[in-house]
């Protein structure tokens, strides 16, 4: 399965190339690339196009903010570093480094353990598709709060008028804006996720009543398949839910009566 989903995960990433990419490559040539895309574009996973694959890709909120990092680079009060596991000199290096910032935090062995399995907790599967739902619901709400109608006493509910949308877009914007970088930043995680095999990528399309699939641990026969979740047999006479994104295997239900037969 994970051939499969790598398979058509590179057929994907090369349509998006066909159209994004190939028309400015001619200009592009070897160059560093700066891209500035619209929030319909801010889920691209740009360094995994066929074309700029290996090729510096910085991907900034805007022109202006780019151009301001460029004359005046960021600069962070304090830092932290952490020396990873089984890595030879790890402790030297974060050490060396961390004499550039008088106050940074340095984690070296069982501090550093603690705070790998706390990032791998982060970075679970699981998580990363949830933290992806859950910033595209909050873009959406905002969204929606900008061109919402408001309540007037004497009228009761009205449509906002065009000043008073700018003047939410105004307050809203920036906070958009971040959103949509959380949002590129954890697609591009799991969209690698998905391309090593850490994450699965199944669909409603190819989930079906009396197929098989693997959640948490436990395989659970399909009841039906729902357009954000599947339901599947409990054990116990109701049936649960879970989402595409927590299943970790899937067996059709020829293949289901098959390993049946032989059993």
């Amino acid at each position: 399965m994970a051939g499969f989903v790598r398979t058509e995960l590179a057929n994907r990433l090369a349509s998006l190339a066909e159209v994004l990419v190939e028309p400015v490559l001619e200009a592009v040539g070897d160059r560093a690339v700066v891209l500035t895309p619209s929030g319909v574009l801010a889920g691209v996973p740009w360094t995994l196009l066929p074309g700029f694959v290996g090729r510096p890709v910085t991907v900034a909120q805007s022109a202006t903010s780019w151009l301001g990092r460029r004359t005046t680079p960021l600069r962070l009060a304090t830092a932290g570093f952490v020396a990873g596991p089984r890595v030879a000199r790890a402790e030297d290096e974060v050490v060396a480094a961390a004499k550039e910032w008088p106050d940074a935090t340095v984690l070296v062995g069982d501090r550093a353990n603690a705070a790998a399995r706390t990032t791998d907790a982060r970075y679970s599967a699981s998580t990363v598709a949830n933290r992806i739902k859950k910033i595209g619901a909050d873009i959406r709400r905002l969204q929606r709060a900008i061109d919402e109608p408001h309540y007037d006493p004497q009228r009761g509910y009205v449509h906002a008028t065009d000043e008073q949308k700018a003047a939410r877009g105004t307050r809203l914007d920036p906070r958009i804006a971040e959103l949509r970088d959380q949002l590129a930043y954890w697609t591009r995680v799991r969209d690698e996720q998905v391309a090593t095999g850490a994450a699965t990528n199944y669909t409603r399309e190819q989930i079906h009543p009396g197929d098989a699939v693997k959640v948490h641990g436990h395989w659970r026969r399909v009841v039906r398949a729902n357009p954000t979740t599947v339901s599947v047999e409990s054990g116990f006479g109701w049936t649960d839910k879970a989402t595409y994104a927590a299943i970790d295997d899937h067996r059709t239900a020829a293949q289901v009566a098959t390993a049946a037969a032989t059993q």
